[in-house]
């Protein structure tokens, strides 16, 4: 994070942790914070947040930013809201799991997209994929698929639907797969989910 927090992953030590991106650096210190700010035990996932002296003082001439971006603790401290989703293990090592601003939030559940994307691009007719949250009247919000099939792939958004919900938990499932031509892409090439919300965002109240 340019904004200030450092971590290391020694050569010797990848194999054993190369899901994760290893641990503080010396004068980092990192907490997980839950949806209601409070820190979390380890292998709990919720909010980076991070504190170091070169962690920046805040955004020029924006303190509606500056203020959005800093949490404060019980002894007064200021703390950098990084707005990435991790966890930490017992032995300090930080797995990222996905952007907080494209958590789900479905029936007072968390949901990360980051794992039903993992699982819906390895359907072998898929050659791209997104999932995203969806206002939905049941349940405040709800998985939304949109899939890229492969050139030669003939499967219907039913049939990959249910392939991709029978390999996820009950209270991750998707609950709609709509089949795109493609997906909006920002010059690095991430895929623009805020795109996505907005042209996707009625779809479970049609």
């Amino acid at each position: 994070l340019t904004e200030g927090i450092l971590t290391v992953l020694p050569p010797h030590e990848m194999a054993d942790h190369i899901e994760t991106v290893g641990y503080p650096t010396p004068g980092c210190d990192i907490l997980i914070l839950d949806n209601d700010d409070r820190p979390c035990p380890p292998g709990e996932a919720g909010e980076i947040v991070s504190r170091a002296r070169y962690v920046m003082p805040g955004y020029w001439n924006r303190p509606d930013a500056t203020a959005a971006c800093q949490w404060r603790d019980s002894e007064g401290r200021l703390w950098l809201r990084t707005g990435d989703i991790g966890r930490v293990d017992e032995d300090g090592y930080i797995t990222i799991v996905d952007r907080k601003k494209d958590m789900i939030l479905s029936g007072g559940q968390n949901i990360y997209p980051a794992d039903l994307e993992a699982v819906l691009l390895s359907h072998p007719a898929i050659a791209d994929g997104a999932v995203i949250g969806v206002p939905d009247p049941q349940w405040g919000e709800a998985p939304l698929a949109l899939a890229v099939r492969k050139a030669e792939a003939r499967e219907s958004a039913e049939a990959i639907m249910e392939w991709a919900n029978e390999r996820l938990g009950k209270r991750q499932r998707i609950k709609r797969l709509i089949l795109v031509d493609d997906l909006p892409r920002n010059p690095n090439g991430k895929i623009l989910k805020r795109e996505l919300r907005k042209r996707f965002v009625g779809v479970f109240s049609e």
